[in-house]
């Protein structure tokens, strides 16, 4: 799987678990965050922590087996920011 592709994957993936309400992603004084369910507990992050990049690199090798690079990460990372900004809720 190309770099192109994993990170295309995963974006579909954020898309599909946001359209389910598993996570949201919003802005607050135009800082982008994400809030999501871990299973036993909701969790709120911005989206700059090293929390969440620990969870999407996460959740990358759950779906695909695969390890993001770190300019995979910095990609979906971005988009995930531009969807908070652009497209998410204010609080």
């Amino acid at each position: 799987m190309s770099g192109k592709s994993l990170v295309a994957r995963l974006l579909t993936h954020f898309e599909e678990l946001e359209r389910s309400g598993e996570v949201e992603f919003w802005q607050d004084a135009g800082k982008p965050f994400v809030t999501f369910e871990t299973g036993t507990h909701t969790e709120n992050w911005p989206l700059d922590s090293v929390v969440w990049k620990l969870r999407v690199s996460q959740i990358c090798h759950t779906i695909t087996g695969k390890i993001l690079t770190d300019q995979n990460c910095k990609d979906v990372l971005n988009n995930l920011k531009g969807w908070a900004l652009l497209q998410g809720p204010h609080y």
